[in-house]
Formats: structure tokens, sequence, C-alpha cells
């Protein structure tokens, strides 16, 4: 039926939910803070400060999702960020077994991502505060260079 999904362990159709695959299982998902800041606004009883958190959620094979959450706690806004990270998966379609042959640039806004491919067996090669964004990709056998602003800030778009 259309709105539904086939459930093999479950053995029966399950409703689908707006942005987020049932059949998806969350015991093999892992998540990292990327981001979290104390952010303030104004109103007219004065001053209203919140949390902004952003994840990163995936399983290391390719599968992840980035989300960006708010709340009046640190923990609050961890649990909307990362409900928002599950609900906008998206898959990096690569061969496991086989490594890059070319240097890949990304560039966004001032600053710009280079992924140069190490020989098979290697591992990565980064910064420690940027390690758990490369293992909930699952990239293996790279070497990860952020260039621009000494600021660094975390863009999701």
């Amino acid at each position: 039926p259309s709105g539904a999904s086939f459930d093999s362990s479950k053995g029966a159709f399950v409703r689908e939910q707006p942005g987020l695959d049932p059949t998806i299982k969350l015991d093999t998902m892992r998540q990292a803070t990327l981001a979290m800041s104390r952010m303030c606004t104004m109103c007219q009883s004065g001053r209203l400060y919140y949390y902004r958190c952003i994840m990163v959620v995936g399983n290391g094979k390719g599968l992840y999702g980035f989300g960006i959450g708010f709340g009046n706690s640190p923990k609050e806004s961890r649990k909307d960020a990362s409900l928002k990270a599950l609900q906008r998966l998206e898959l990096v379609d690569y061969d496991h077994d086989r490594m890059l042959l070319h240097p890949i640039r990304g560039k966004e806004y001032g600053q710009e991502l280079i992924m140069v491919p190490r020989p098979m067996g290697r591992g990565i090669m980064c910064k420690a505060g940027h390690l758990p964004l490369a293992y909930i990709l699952g990239i293996d056998n790279m070497v990860f260079k952020f260039h621009g602003r000494q600021r660094t800030r975390w863009f999701t778009r």
C-alpha cells in the first residue's frame, strides 16, 4: 500500500513517518556533537537564553545526517538535534574496498576542505576534533585538511 513500507523483522507493513525511515536500525547509529553554544535573544521582559547544538548522526557505512537543535538546556538541544539529524539522513555512495585516486576539494563560505587519498590500510589523518565526523561518515584512508578562517564554525548546508 502507498505510505507504507515492508519491515522484514516484524513481517508486516509499517506506516512511513515524514522524514524518518522505519526500517533503520537505530542501535547501529552513532552520534557526535559538533558544536554547542549558548545563545541570547532580547524580548520585552529582558534577555532570554537558550542553547543551540549541531550534531551529526551516522552508521559508519555512508549513511549520515546533520541536525541543528534548540532547547532551554544542553540536554534538550542535543535531543532535538539528534532527532532532526535522523529525519535528514543522506547516503554517501562509495565503494568500501577501493580508494579514491585524486584529491577532493569542497568550499563553503570562508572554509575549504581538502581530502587527499592515502594508501590502503593507512587510516585517517586529521585533527582530533574532526575524527568523529570521519568515523561517522565511514571514510577511511584519507587526509582531512581544513583551511580558511581561524574561528571554526560548522556549516551544515
